[in-house]
């Protein structure tokens, strides 16, 4: 089965920070991973300041892990279920969104303790 990873890059709308973090980590990321083929989510926070880069737009990033072998499939699914009662969304995130899907190319390895064994 293939792994990919989806980069997803969001902000809150200003003044609705916390609503949106609750929705976020307690209503969305639940809804995604109940998409078969969504194993795993990461939600982070930008600490650093980029003032020339693209990324430095956005304040929140949610890093998807997929294992699946039909990935249109897999965001075929997400599409239709969005703003429907299996995936309602929050008037507290901003419509402007970065969207960003990349393929693995080599299993993820583990530093230290692992000492360069594969992750399972």
């Amino acid at each position: 089965m293939a792994k990919y990873f989806s980069l997803v890059l969001t902000n809150a709308v200003p003044g609705q920070e916390d609503e949106f973090n609750r929705w976020y980590s307690e209503q969305h990321v639940p809804d995604v991973l109940a998409i078969p083929g969504i194993v795993a989510a990461t939600r982070l926070r930008r600490v650093s300041e980029n003032a020339g880069s693209y990324f430095a737009r956005f304040q929140y990033m949610t890093l998807y892990e997929l294992d699946t072998d039909d990935l249109r499939g897999v965001f075929r699914t997400l599409v239709e279920r969005m703003d429907t009662a299996e995936m309602p969304m929050s008037s507290a995130i901003e419509t402007k969104m970065a969207f960003y899907d990349w393929e693995a190319l080599a299993p993820r390895l583990l530093a230290e303790s692992s000492a360069g064994r594969m992750d399972e």
